[in-house]
């Protein structure tokens, strides 16, 4: 029954016999609030409401206004987008205490949705008949990992769900259709990463796990196997403690509590920064060019490198052809080289898609490279090889990702913009143009629920 329903003519009079903080508590916690401002309305003109004293009904009334702004405030709080996440060719967007998600993900179902929809997570091991279950458990991941074949979600608890094809344990919901969600065998995982075809798990202790495809060696297993189709420990970091994790097309990076940086993967244009004149390296190398430098964060492109130092200053490597990589020309550096055009400027993250680079300075500005054919980077051009600011955006921006062709920012206001690619409904606008400026985005509130699985 909607809550609107509990308050009827039938039962106002009953109600109305009751104290007034009474009536206030019950209306604003079993109430929306257009019903329950409307509800005490009546009740303050109610002669059995307001038999108090006048100075009773006076603090009462105050207190009701302070109860209602407070509420009011907390709600609109609670409902600004709080963090953001990108796959290929979707979008993620957390609000309200749960993810919405938009754009295109290839599975059996194929899968779009051009507005924010609320996605339903559910698992349950227990099965009868291969029927849904009748009691699954709704999931709250912490942290959405999306390849162009699969979606990792990971869970305060430490667990991973993988959504690969419907013939597995569970459901679920991303706009109106139904993916099946299979929980992962390794346990204690404090992060997730994806690139094209693969993925990374770091454990709490700081063990490695990759799975996917190897073609070049992005696992770092070793090259005896193509794919892997569960998680494998890399055994040449096995001894080592790794506090980060980086995946991108081809290629993977890790950093152990020493600052020791390892690639490993695709490396024909020099993406891994190393000496190595090998095309893919199947274990981890170590990148011995920053010496002592700490590193903060890496970003991975198609085919190209991004990579961070502590005093903000950014490096970069790999292929050149849309001046991504910020050098002011086109050339394929093996080795990483200061962007130095962003020299005065701190830079505190970095995002990077197939052809486009983003990065964000201290003071909430963001500036973006490499090809804007598509939108990608908010401009109005169609290629720089020189940081541009994107000065199109209205506020200061705390967080930014990017798909293969679009761009997410996440303002100081909990706002959240995104430009680009949009043909597959990436940028939850209710269309399919791509847009060439940022756009606020809005999540649609109501909730999709995950449907009974057919029977096999």
């Amino acid at each position: 029954m909607p809550r609107s329903h509990l308050v009827s003519e039938q039962n106002t009079h009953i109600l109305l016999k009751l104290p007034l903080e009474i009536l206030i508590y019950l209306a604003f916690n079993y109430l929306d609030y257009d019903t329950a401002t409307k509800f005490i309305a009546i009740a303050l003109r109610s002669s059995a409401a307001l038999s108090v004293e006048l100075n009773h009904r006076e603090r009462s009334i105050k207190n009701l206004s302070q109860a209602y702004h407070d509420n009011q405030k907390r709600y609109s709080d609670y409902s600004l987008t709080t963090d953001i996440s990108a796959g290929p060719d979707s979008s993620f967007y957390f609000s309200s205490g749960r993810w919405f998600g938009c754009g295109f993900i290839p599975w059996r179902e194929q899968l779009e949705v051009n507005t924010p929809q609320a996605l339903t997570l559910q698992y349950s091991r227990q099965f009868i008949f291969n029927f849904w279950p009748t009691s699954p458990q709704p999931l709250k991941p912490i942290k959405i990992a999306c390849s162009n074949l699969e979606t990792l979600f990971l869970t305060a608890s430490g667990d991973v769900y993988i959504a690969r094809s419907n013939e597995a344990s569970s459901s679920w919901c991303f706009g109106f259709a139904k993916l099946v969600l299979e929980k992962l065998s390794i346990k204690d995982v404090a992060d997730i990463c994806a690139g094209c075809d693969h993925f990374l798990l770091r454990t709490k202790n700081g063990k490695v796990y990759s799975f996917g495809n190897n073609r070049h060696g992005q696992l770092g297993l070793g090259n005896f196997l193509e794919n892997a189709s569960t998680p494998e420990l890399i055994q040449e970091l096995a001894d080592k403690k790794i506090m980060s994790i980086f995946a991108g097309g081809d290629h993977s990076f890790c950093i152990s509590d020493h600052n020791e940086i390892y690639g490993f993967g695709w490396n024909e244009f020099g993406q891994l920064g190393t000496k190595t004149t090998a095309r893919s390296q199947y274990t981890p190398l170590p990148i011995e060019a920053f010496g002592k430098e700490i590193i903060t964060d890496i970003a991975l492109g198609f085919n190209h490198t991004i990579f961070l130092i502590q005093t903000g200053i950014m490096y970069s490597c790999g292929e050149n052809s849309t001046g991504k990589l910020g050098l002011g020309n086109f050339e394929d550096p093996e080795r990483p080289t200061q962007i130095s055009h962003l020299a005065h400027y701190k830079i505190v993250m970095v995002a990077t898609g197939d052809a486009h680079t983003v990065c964000l300075t201290d003071n909430g500005q963001v500036f973006g490279f490499g090809n804007c054919e598509r939108g990608q980077l908010g401009l109005e051009c169609k290629e720089t090889n020189i940081p541009m600011p994107i000065s199109s955006l209205p506020d200061k921006i705390i967080k930014i990702v990017a798909g293969d062709y679009h761009t997410l920012c996440l303002s100081t206001q909990r706002i959240a913009y995104a430009f680009g690619q949009n043909k597959n409904g990436q940028l939850g606008l209710g269309h399919s143009k791509d847009e060439y400026l940022p756009h606020k985005i809005t999540p649609v509130t109501e909730t999709v629920s995950p449907a009974p699985a057919s029977p096999r």
